[in-house]
């Protein structure tokens, strides 16, 4: 959405993978903390893309006019999620877990995802539809705006975005 930006541009050389393993809702999905209540509304984000050319995530906090993002690259086996940021060659690990958790998530949500790190666990939330292809990341977001209209307005100007 308006955050993957920054993974747009990383984005040129991330085509043509589907999502991971059948059934794995941790990488290819896109991870909200909450649905934004205004233009203003800064959401804690995340997205691991899983693609044969490499692994790379982005992460951080946005609203329709304020952008704060990080690119890192992770890698996963089980539980136990690593990130590495190469701007600043920090490294952290923790464990993951992601769930079908409908009717327990706030509305409209019905996956759940933690990971716990550093003796904090942060809770992001999606949808079943919410999956983002590398292959056609636009496609993905205009489908995403279509099921979800209060994120329309923040993934509108991505389309005006050009990827090589």
């Amino acid at each position: 959405m308006w955050w993957l930006l920054p993974a747009l541009a990383v984005g040129g050389w991330l085509w043509g993978r589907d999502r991971g393993v059948e059934g794995d809702r941790v990488e290819n999905q896109l991870w909200l903390a909450a649905l934004p209540k205004s233009d203003r509304d800064m959401v804690d984000h995340l997205v691991l893309i899983d693609h044969e050319r490499g692994r790379f995530g982005v992460g951080g906090r946005s609203s329709t006019w304020r952008h704060e993002v990080e690119i890192f690259k992770w890698a996963r086996e089980q539980d136990q999620l690593m990130r590495l940021y190469p701007q600043t060659r920090k490294l952290v690990k923790g464990k993951v877990r992601a769930w079908s958790c409908k009717g327990d998530a706030p509305r409209p949500f019905d996956l759940c995802l933690e990971i716990a790190e550093g003796g904090a666990t942060r809770r992001y939330y999606s949808r079943e539809e919410w999956v983002v292809q590398p292959g056609s990341v636009a496609e993905s977001l205009e489908a995403i705006a279509r099921e979800t209209p209060e994120l329309a307005a923040v993934i509108e100007p991505l389309d005006q975005v050009e990827v090589e």
